[in-house]
């Protein structure tokens, strides 16, 4: 099975030097095939809010949900199970001080839609002058019945002219194009928040709670991977995207250590 993983830190929180350095989970769990690939990510105030409205971009600064905790990091994983991943993630240093969000991929079974990466996406370096960023997919209860709709009924959503969207045949468009133009390197649906969840260790002692990290009104409910030359690209990928018509798109830019 594959897992997102979403490691989240509060602000202001002053971890133990021991616990700042995760290359030494980063190579062994690269080493047993755990971990596939994932990167650090820049802070909340460098995100970038994308919406499509009609022919309309929306474009604003920040992420699309206030959070005490925001995403600083993220890792796809390689697991029989969710009991083995949470072990995975439990293991991470950011564990004892922050919490690290486990959410399974959810594919949704036709064509390529669910054609995934192979490999560490993010081993070669991007084309000069290109950024990567992770493109994060927030929704609330009716995105994800649209999102669910979509991998049975095709149509559902609303396009950029107010009609019916043909959902399925607008991801199927973009990908292709992403691939084209060597802009998308890997993403997925994820299962719904209630199927979550989030791990924390304090003082030695493994904490499991079912359920995102806090209780909002939007969660993340997929990702991809782009590669673009500016933001102002990236931008335009997030708004072709047909996500960005039911709910707002996160960009978030790598940060490599």
């Amino acid at each position: 099975m594959k897992y997102l993983q979403l490691i989240r830190v509060a602000p202001g929180v002053q971890p133990e030097p021991a616990d700042t350095d995760p290359q030494p989970w980063v190579d062994d769990t690269t080493a047993h095939g755990t971990r596939v690939t994932g990167d650090r990510l820049r802070p909340a105030q460098d995100a970038t809010t994308v919406r499509s409205r009609g022919h309309e971009t929306i474009v604003t600064d920040g992420p699309f949900a206030e959070a005490r905790e925001q995403i600083g990091g993220f890792d796809i994983l390689e697991a029989p199970d969710m009991d083995a991943a949470v072990a995975v993630a439990a293991a991470h240093p950011v564990a004892r001080f922050g919490s690290i969000e486990l959410r399974e991929t959810w594919p949704f079974d036709f064509g390529d839609l669910d054609a995934s990466a192979p490999g560490d996406v993010l081993a070669d370096e991007p084309p000069a002058g290109w950024h990567r960023y992770l493109m994060i997919f927030g929704a609330d209860a009716e995105t994800e019945r649209i999102l669910a709709g979509a991998a049975s009924e095709g149509d559902d959503g609303s396009g950029p002219d107010g009609g019916a969207m043909d959902w399925q045949g607008a991801l199927a468009a973009w990908i292709e194009d992403g691939a084209r133009r060597g802009t998308d390197l890997d993403g997925a649906r994820l299962r719904p928040p209630e199927e979550t969840k989030t791990v924390r260790v304090r003082e030695g002692k493994l904490l499991v709670v079912d359920g995102p990290f806090a209780e909002a009104r939007e969660h993340v409910a997929g990702y991809n991977i782009i590669q673009a030359p500016s933001l102002d690209e990236a931008i335009e990928i997030a708004a072709a995207h047909p996500g960005s018509h039911i709910g707002p798109i996160e960009l978030r830019p790598l940060w490599p250590m």
